[in-house]
């Protein structure tokens, strides 16, 4: 025999779900299994913590909107308190960053979308106890999201976070390098840049497959670097990989020698100079 004060709660309760779904906002979805958390919205926008839906948005042709993107980096990161943060790997976590860049290189090439110093702190936080090991492709990716940022505690925190992961990867490519050290353009030299900048010289030293964009885009990236033991310690590295390749451009040596605009002279650039003269040569 059914007990009707148990229909009674039953028909409450779907009329509870009901309401909840009618909302036009995010919500977290339940799970009751220890499966990542998931968001989603029930209007415009559909995602969660996977890489497929996270690019899904960002490639989204109706995204046109600075408060779109804000708000959606806001409930993943959980940065709005209204709504728990999603579960983010560390592929998740740089193509957020990447697709930022990507989008500044678009539809939003003339008014850049500049995260906010709540999305940095929590992407240091989410890099520093990343559930996953960064590969060279994630740092490089992530490296690359942040260039068009300024020198700010944010982007300290994150590049900390970042430098940290540096040292216990081994699959680093010439790409990853040049998109890595190509991110940091706008930021003065800091605490955070040297950080990567000694992670990633040691890393430079074993990779054979730099080139010529690889190499213009890592030196375009130091525009904004003093002298330093870890701008010394890239300029080396990379100058013993200048004499091996083979299709170093006109446009390749632009960016690399504009790179090197606020260099004292040194060692290091001196060796670049070298490296890159015998180059022009064959152009």
């Amino acid at each position: 025999m059914v007990n009707n004060l148990n229909v009674r709660r039953l028909f409450s309760v779907q009329g509870l779900f009901k309401r909840v779904a009618s909302y036009d906002t995010f919500r977290p979805t339940l799970q009751l299994s220890p499966a990542p958390l998931r968001l989603r919205n029930l209007g415009s926008y559909f995602y969660t913590q996977t890489n497929k839906d996270i690019i899904k948005f960002f490639n989204s042709p109706s995204l046109r909107d600075h408060g779109d993107v804000y708000r959606y980096l806001d409930q993943v990161l959980g940065t709005n308190p209204q709504h728990a943060d999603a579960n983010l790997d560390a592929v998740n976590i740089s193509t957020i960053m990447h697709r930022i860049a990507k989008l500044n290189k678009g539809p939003f090439s003339k008014s850049p979308i500049i995260f906010e110093s709540q999305h940095l702190i929590a992407l240091a936080d989410k890099i520093s106890r990343c559930p996953t090991d960064f590969n060279g492709q994630a740092i490089g990716n992530a490296l690359y999201g942040l260039q068009r940022m300024s020198r700010s505690a944010g982007t300290e925190a994150v590049l900390r976070a970042l430098a940290g992961k540096i040292k216990d990867i081994d699959d680093f490519s010439g790409q990853n390098i040049g998109l890595g050290l190509y991110g940091l353009q706008l930021m003065d030299h800091s605490v955070g840049t040297e950080a990567v900048l000694l992670a990633l010289a040691e890393k430079i030293e074993g990779i054979d497959d730099f080139n010529g964009q690889a190499i213009g885009n890592a030196l375009y990236g130091l525009q904004r670097m003093d002298r330093s033991t870890g701008t010394e310690a890239v300029l080396f590295s990379l100058a013993e990989k200048i004499p091996q390749i083979k299709d170093l451009s006109g446009q390749n040596i632009g960016m690399a020698l504009y790179g090197l605009q606020r260099m004292d002279q040194s060692a290091g650039t001196e060796a670049v100079l070298l490296a890159l003269a015998e180059k022009i040569k064959d152009i």
